[in-house]
């Protein structure tokens, strides 16, 4: 699994196959694919040969609505009642497992329920909103039934005297805030500040996780995102431009010290239609000048890199298929020799198959190959070594939409070594990972909670029994790096606390772990020694 992030890029993005299901898991994002529209009266869409089991395909009625939508994940039929205020999608994924999701809305186009029925995580989900008088939503409930049992969650808004939004509270299986957002919005509605907020069952206490300020101009487009930490800290914000089109021209990047830390100029070309450069600056001086080039079909061929002194500094070159799959990319250096070559080629349904590294000299580096399912989902990888031995085998295990569940990992002789299954959030995050050893026996589980930045604030490893065996909730500063770590036992008392010190330029020195009694039980010191200037 070294290069997955390689196989992604060249499988989904230059790839004609379709990777990833067309019913999304938010209700809101399967509206928003209902409601799209097509200049002209429309009757069918598709990405490919309608006919080929891995194209898109949409088909509308005479008055442009959407009547059917199929993808390599399953077909589905859309039903309307006569004033369009009952929408049902109806359908079956790819392994027959049935779905319906039905929405009532109300004579204003708004949320009124939203019920789910999807056979593939057989879950049931319906979702309830009430209304205020002035036909902003009050509450929205959702309650999920599944494998584990129902869950009863409420979403509570309150707004001020004008009618803006000030707050979002979630709550579940009762009057337990399990996150909450505090908005202030401007004398037009727009956010201006958007405070988040996660309640641990460690402390009972609502945690600070994040807070952006907005800014925008005068057609409303975003023109600044300022970004603070739990403690309240900046920790550094955006800016953008837009042209007369409200297409991106400059993107700005600032440190809290209000250093600029990155600017990107982007230009067009003459139809608005692709960036043909883009200018890196980096405190206030030149960090790189990209330029591109694109075939007739708007292919990206060639990619160079420019130093602050105008000099090619490297360049990249692509090349495609006659079926626009990018089968070699040639990474030059600043002298234009080539550093090394990613050769790619596919199976006859277009999925990336194999990934070879090559150098100049024709050795081999590292070889992955891939295998799918008859639906295009990766089910399969084996990597090998520079030597040609096969270093190790990976088996995959994807819900309908190809999202993987599980994967197996094999020696070369086959058996197994491990077993990973990931579950997932409502939004795509890893919220557990399991590992099994090679008898199958579950080993441990671990539970992620994520802060507004991406960071891990919550850690919970959890034992077969599940039981609690520890967890940790963790602090960050203002440069994003761990100061405060505390350990919780199997009955939430606080266990001990671990600091971490930095020096000046940022590398951990010290890792001290307190007791509840205030006492060190434990000092990790790192000595670092830095060449004189």
């Amino acid at each position: 699994m070294k290069n997955l992030g390689v196989l992604f890029i060249a499988a989904v993005m230059f790839s004609a196959g379709t990777v990833y299901g067309i019913i999304p898991e938010d209700y809101q994002g399967l509206y928003s694919i209902l409601l799209t529209r097509f200049e002209g009266t429309i009757k069918q869409w598709s990405d490919g040969e309608p006919s080929s089991p891995f194209s898109t395909v949409y088909q509308f009625d005479l008055s442009g609505w959407m009547t059917s939508i199929k993808d390599p994940t399953g077909d589905f039929k859309i039903a309307y009642n006569p004033d369009r205020t009952m929408i049902t999608v109806e359908g079956k994924f790819y392994d027959q497992s049935l779905y319906v999701c039905r929405f009532i809305l109300t004579t204003n186009r708004e949320f009124k329920s939203v019920s789910i029925d999807n056979g593939a995580s057989k879950t049931k989900t319906l979702i309830e909103f009430l209304y205020g008088a002035q036909g902003k939503p009050l509450t929205k409930t959702v309650t999920a039934d599944g494998a584990k049992g129902k869950t009863v969650t409420i979403t509570k808004y309150t707004y001020d005297e004008t009618g803006f939004l000030l707050m979002e509270e979630t709550f579940e299986n009762g009057n337990v805030v399990t996150s909450k957002k505090d908005y202030v919005c401007d004398g037009e509605g727009c956010v201006l500040e958007e405070e988040n907020y996660y309640k641990s069952q460690f402390d009972p206490k609502p945690k600070l996780t994040g807070k952006t300020a907005y800014g925008y101009d005068t057609s409303k487009n975003i023109t600044s995102k300022k970004y603070y930490d739990q403690n309240g800290m900046l920790k550094n914000w955006e800016e953008f431009a837009y042209n007369t089109l409200r297409k991106p021209i400059e993107h700005s990047t600032y440190f809290s010290s209000s250093q600029v830390e990155k600017i990107v100029y982007y230009h067009y070309d003459e139809k608005d239609m692709n960036i043909v450069a883009s200018y890196n600056y980096m405190k206030g001086s030149y960090l790189s000048v990209q330029k591109y080039l694109y075939d007739k079909t708007g292919n990206m061929i060639q990619k160079y890199y420019f130093s602050p002194g105008g000099k090619i500094d490297g360049f990249t070159k692509y090349k495609f298929d006659d079926k626009n799959h990018i089968i070699e990319e040639i990474f030059y250096n600043d002298k234009s020799k080539i550093d090394y070559t990613l050769k790619y080629s596919y199976n006859p349904k277009g999925l990336l198959a194999e990934q070879n590294e090559v150098y100049p000299d024709n050795s081999k580096g590292y070889r992955y190959t891939y295998v799918y399912d008859t639906k295009g989902f990766l089910t399969g990888e084996t990597d090998y070594s520079p030597d040609g031995k096969i270093d190790s085998v990976y088996a995959y295990s994807n819900d309908s939409k190809g999202v993987a569940q599980s994967i197996a990992c094999k020696s070369p002789d086959g058996k197994l070594v491990y077993r990973l299954e990931y579950l997932y959030t409502s939004d795509g995050k890893l919220a557990k990972e399991k590992k099994y050893d090679s008898a199958g026996t579950l080993e441990y589980t671990y539970q992620y909670i994520f802060n507004d930045s991406g960071q891990v604030m919550e850690e919970r490893k959890i034992t077969p029994a599940g039981i609690v065996e520890y967890g940790y909730l963790l602090w960050y500063n203002n440069k994003g790096r761990l100061i405060t770590k505390k350990e919780y036992s199997p009955a939430n008392l606080l266990e001990s606390r671990s600091v971490y010190t930095y020096d000046a330029k940022g590398n951990l020195v010290m890792i001290e772990t307190i007791d509840t009694g205030g006492n060190t039980v434990k000092k990790q010191e790192y000595k670092i020694l830095y060449w004189d200037k």
